[in-house]
């Protein structure tokens, strides 16, 4: 709910509008249009409810954009590619609680070495498994998806509930069409990746 009465003098005078507001990095400028609420009285700017985050967001969008950083959506499409959660980025890049939550918000960016850390291991699995083995995040899913990514295949795991030493259906299907199917105990595990 919006306050009706100006913080400053106390009128209630208040008007959301729209400026133009520049914001300047590195020597560049780009201009976004600023959400914020102007009393007609005393000319006090306020920015009240989710105007401070729209304006924090679309800073860091403008930043992103000079700078050539990767957007949100890629640090999301990244993440989920390797099915990991937002505190294990945060455990592999050893930054500080929640911040991949800010950069995949859109509230801040991250810096340009980490955007070129969080590139490579996006073309590189081998590196992402190396440093979540590193990390000890336990997480099979990333050893699947560095399987599937290695490989071509797509493996499905068929668990039966009834208990762990029940056999597994494997399922591989290939890029190019191939249909392999095989059973296999439970109790073996897929190949250890060694790094050379």
């Amino acid at each position: 709910m919006h306050p009706s009465r100006c913080s400053n003098c106390g009128e209630d005078t208040l008007l959301e509008r729209v400026v133009p507001f520049v914001v300047h990095h590195n020597g560049l400028s780009r201009t976004i249009g600023d959400r914020q609420t102007h009393c007609g009285t005393c000319d006090n700017i306020s920015y009240i409810g989710a105007q401070m985050s729209d304006h924090d967001i679309a800073v860091a969008a403008s930043i992103r954009e000079i700078d050539g950083l990767l957007p949100p959506a890629e640090l999301r499409r990244i993440r989920e590619k390797y099915r990991l959660k937002q505190a294990d980025m945060e455990q592999i890049l050893g930054t500080g609680a929640k911040t991949w939550t800010r950069w995949e918000r859109g509230k801040i960016t991250q810096t340009k070495p980490v955007d070129m850390l969080i590139r490579l291991l996006d073309r590189n699995p081998s590196l992402m498994l190396g440093l979540v083995r590193e990390r000890g995040i336990v997480n099979q899913a990333v050893e699947d998806t560095y399987f599937r990514m290695q490989s071509g295949y797509k493996l499905t795991l068929n668990n039966s509930q009834e208990s762990q030493n029940q056999d597994k259906n494997i399922s591989f299907s290939s890029t190019y069409g191939m249909q392999v199917s095989a059973a296999t105990p439970s109790r073996i595990r897929l190949p250890e990746v060694v790094n050379a």
